[in-house]
Order: structure tokens, then sequence, then C-alpha cells
């Protein structure tokens, strides 16, 4: 009986239990009944279904007919499925639409299109977008105003003038409601020279990642362990003999070949690529300490900063798996923000929900991340404390 695939061309054979990389034909009277799908010892994933679609074509033409009728019918069901999804992705995130205008007539053309209602400009230090609903549809959009080099001092007072400018040049300083940037001192003093009734808002990825590195990347505790993660992954990363040990080593922990994992490396400006690192690090520990047990390894990969072989002991294991556990809620709520359907409403939800992560388990299933978790919680709470 030929398994569970998803190619209805799996409808006409079954498997070789002697070889892998063959497979038999099931239709009656075949005279050619074994099928090669590729060269003896390829990876499983590498083996191809056209030598089989070839055979049917060659050799049964009634069973090929079948085959393409029920080959066109499935991509029709996926394709229908997919665009489905699509919708009902776009209709719960209300996809955001990018316009870029760059001339005064198409301001106007816009303008007058979508009956703007309301504004909310970004402002980094070299340019400008906007987010705008338009009625009645409430459909919201975002316009790139202006983007380029700023050759000037970066100071409170420069950005605000060249923000106003552009601002003025589009004719809509006098509506603009809201800005939203970092919380660099520049930025929050730019706000002293911009219109009354323009109001500021911390952009709240930047505020997750000055929290989890105050207080968790930057603690010396962690920063250490860190440091020998990054020196392994990157290791891997540049040496197929290290990267292919690692895979032995899962294989004899009972993993698949087909599902053997890479490490991830990390962005030291991102930290959520630093979570993405210590979540696969704290994954395939049984098969990093195979591999750190090694003769080949044990003393050979270093972290460069101290010369120092990469070493991790039991309580270093903890506390990776500790950080991964409470750090997941910001991760996912990184990936919210990060959206292009994100938008300022989601802040105070956004919020709430990551304090209530990091309240005490009433059952004590918090036990050993207690005291992180409280530090979170103080730190998001006093960097957050304008929202109320």
């Amino acid at each position: 009986m030929a398994p569970a695939k998803k190619s209805p061309i799996w409808d006409y054979f079954e498997e070789d239990k002697s070889d892998p990389t063959n497979v038999l034909c099931t239709v009656p009277g075949c005279k050619s009944k074994k099928v090669s799908r590729g060269k003896a010892g390829i990876k499983k994933g590498n083996l191809s279904n056209t030598p089989m679609m070839n055979h049917l074509k060659g050799f049964h033409p009634k069973e090929n007919s079948q085959f393409l009728i029920k080959k066109e019918e499935k991509d029709r069901v996926v394709g229908e499925k997919r665009k489905a999804m699509d919708e009902d992705e776009e209709m719960e995130s209300g996809t955001v639409q990018l316009y870029n205008i760059r001339t005064v007539k198409q301001r106007n053309d816009f303008l007058v299109q979508t009956k703007v209602s309301s504004y909310v400009v970004g402002t980094p230090s070299s340019g400008a977008t906007y987010d705008i609903h338009d009625a009645p549809a409430w459909k919201r959009v975002t316009l790139c105003l202006s983007c380029g080099p700023y050759d000037g001092h970066h100071t409170g007072e420069n950005l605000a003038n060249w923000l106003e400018e552009k601002l003025e040049k589009w004719k809509v300083l006098d509506r603009t409601t809201v800005t939203v940037s970092d919380t660099a001192a520049n930025m929050i003093r730019m706000m002293a020279f911009l219109p009354s009734h323009i109001v500021h808002n911390s952009c709240l990825n930047h505020v997750l990642q000055l929290t989890i590195n105050d207080e968790v990347l930057e603690k010396p505790e962690i920063k250490n362990i860190i440091f020998n993660v990054r020196a392994f992954t990157n290791y891997a990363a540049i040496s197929i003999l290290l990267s292919g040990a690692l895979r032995n080593k899962q294989e004899e922990l009972g993993r698949a070949e087909t599902d053997t994992k890479a490490l991830v490396q990390d962005v030291k400006t991102r930290w959520n690529s630093s979570f993405d690192m210590l979540e696969r690090f704290v994954e395939l520990q049984e098969a990093i300490k195979k591999v750190l047990e090694d003769e080949e390894w044990k003393d050979k990969i270093n972290v460069k900063s101290t010369g120092r072989p990469v070493k991790f002991s039991s309580n270093d294991w903890k506390i990776m798996e500790r950080v991964v556990k409470v750090l997941r809620p910001f991760k996912e709520a990184t990936l919210k923000l990060s959206a292009a359907a994100a938008c300022i409403s989601r802040a105070i939800p956004t919020i709430t929900s990551l304090l209530h992560t990091l309240k005490p388990a009433q059952n004590n299933t918090d036990m050993g991340v207690r005291d992180l978790k409280k530090r979170l919680m103080e730190n998001l709470l006093e960097r957050c404390d304008y929202m109320e």
C-alpha cells in the first residue's frame, strides 16, 4: 500500500522497501514495475517524482489521464485554500498598502480619492512615513512622504525643523497628530520644537529591546553564556566538520536525517535574533553536549574575546532554558509589532499581555525565573508609564 503522500502520483506507486531510491508501479499488468527516483545513497528529501510521472505517461496513458485530472483538481483546491487564507489574514490584520507620492499633483489626487481623516507620522532621523485612515471605508494606508540623507547635527531642534519643513511642504502639518520614534534623547527633545498639537509615542519594539538588554542580555551571568553560545554557533556556521558532527550526534539521539537542524546565528543589535539563537541551542542541547564531550572538539572551539574553550555547566543550561521560557512572549510580541499591519493601537494591549505573563505563577511553575520576571516587569512599567 502506498504511503501517505501529498501528490496524487502516489495512487499508482508504492515505495520499494528493499531500496528507498526506487518505487514500484502498482498499475495492474505493468511490465516495468521498478522506477528509480534518484542515485543510490541520495537523501530521501532530494528524491524526485518526475521519473514516476514519466513512467505513467510512457507506459499507462489511461492512468496518466486520470492522474492529470486529479493533479489539476488538487492544485485548484490548494490554490483556493491558499487564497482564502490570504484573504482571511488580510481582513484580520488590516494589511497596509504602501504609497509613494512624489509630486503635489499625486498628493492632491490621493487626498481627494481617500478623503483623509487622520494622520500618524513616523519620524526616523532622515525619513517620514504616514499612516492614514481614509473615510468612509476606514482603510488604513501608509505613505512615504520623504526619505533621504541628513548631513546636519542630529539635535532635537534640527530634527524638528526638518520634519516641520517636510510636513508643511505637503500641507499636512496642521493635521498631523502623533509622531512615533525611538526613545533617543534627541527624539524626545525634538517634541519641544514641534507644534503643541503633535504628541509623541515611543516605538514599542525599541522599548522592548532596551528592557531586555538591561535586564537580560547585559547581565554578566547571561552575557558570558551568550558569548559562548555565539562562539559555538559562529564556528559551526563556517566549519563543515563541526556542523556535520552536530548532525551526526542528532541522528545518534534518534532524530531522522531529514529532521536534523542547524544552529541559528544572531545579530547583536536585534535581541529577538539572540532569542532565536538561544532557543535553537537549548533545543539541540543533548547533541551539543555530546559534541563537546568528543575529544576532537573538546578544547577546539574558543571564545575570541577570552581565548578560553567553550564550555557549559549544568547551571548554564538551566539559565538558558529559563531565559528562553521568559522571553518567548516578548518574541511573539515583537513579531506582531513588526508586521506591516501593526499600528499604535496595539501598544497598550501588548504591554498589558506581557505584564500578565510576568506575574508570579500561582502553582510555583516559575521557580528559578521569578527574579528575572520581576526585573523585567519593573523595567517595562517604568518605560511604559507614559501610556497610562
